[in-house]
């Protein structure tokens, strides 16, 4: 069976989208860390632009915390890290969900916290990110065999994230297919929403070999004040990863934008809607109803 989507390619829906799609960044992702957690599916719904993907009936949360290190385009090596460099080598922490947007499962950044101010500017205008800016301290291995990571937001100063966890490790697992360590790690599609406007684009790594931290403790005022729905996310697990070299991600490109809905609902001729309109309305007949006004 072959699904089409307005990127311009066919994917087979049994396989990764992203090992159909052109590159276009590389970079590596280190040191990870994500707690996840669970939020009433109706509470979480209103604040994000497209369907929740459920897992046995529950919505998902989840902070990813990596070093971003390496960034260049893809492809450019020795010289690409060099001119890229401006942009590379920071903390990354994001909050994220997952859904089922119009080119496939996937996640849905809320939010990133990062200390790059070039990137600051940049991810919003290219991708649609939702970029903020962050204090980080992250520390590891520290006396007592823990690891921890405080973020706090750099505009606004109320409250913090404080996570700590054990520094040890296991031998790394992976994921067994239709597991929940699956439906929240082996993500290879993330959704963006700016300006009413929501992009897709494509990422690809080996797969996830991640650790389980036997206990994790967290404050989270930061995301509480930021977010007044998320005091009712509860904490339900946590994975480690010694991350990744050779990130992939792909362009962005549009799947929704609100200029396409009436002329979508109108009686017009496809070749008459100005682009992205009409690739977007050609890939998804349903356009005009299955996404929120």
């Amino acid at each position: 069976m072959m699904n089409t989507h307005p990127f311009g390619v066919a994917r087979e829906s049994h396989r990764p989208w992203s090992e159909m799609h052109p590159l276009a960044f590389e970079a590596d992702w280190k040191q990870m860390l994500l707690v996840h957690l669970t939020i009433a599916p109706e509470r979480l719904a209103p604040h994000v632009h497209l369907p929740l993907d459920l897992y046995d009936g529950k919505a998902y949360l989840s902070l990813v915390s990596f070093s971003f290190e390496r960034f260049r385009l893809a492809g450019s090596g020795t010289l690409g890290r060099w001119l890229a460099r401006p942009f590379s080598d920071h903390p990354f922490l994001n909050l994220r969900t997952y859904v089922r947007g119009p080119a496939g499962p996937g996640i849905f950044f809320i939010a990133e916290w990062i200390t790059n101010r070039l990137s600051f500017h940049l991810g919003p205008l290219t991708h649609g990110l939702p970029y903020r800016l962050g204090n980080f301290c992250v520390e590891e291995n520290r006396p007592g065999g823990t690891s921890s990571l405080r973020v706090e937001d750099e505009r606004d100063g109320h409250g913090e994230l404080r996570i700590t966890y054990p520094s040890r490790r296991d031998a790394p697992q992976v994921a067994k297919e239709g597991s929940r360590d699956a439906f929240l790690l082996e993500r290879y599609l993330a959704y963006t929403s700016r300006g009413g406007v929501t992009r897709a684009f494509t990422v690809r790594h080996t797969p996830w070999r991640f650790e389980r931290p036997d206990w994790i403790r967290a404050e989270t005022a930061l995301l509480s004040h930021t977010f007044p729905w998320f005091a009712g996310a509860e904490i339900i697990g946590a994975h480690t990863s010694e991350g990744f070299e050779n990130v992939y991600m792909g362009p962005p490109a549009i799947v929704f934008d609100p200029r396409c809905i009436s002329l979508a609902r109108a009686p017009t001729h496809l070749a008459a809607l100005p682009p992205p309109c009409s690739e977007i309305v050609s890939a998804y007949p349903d356009y005009a109803t299955n996404h929120h006004d």
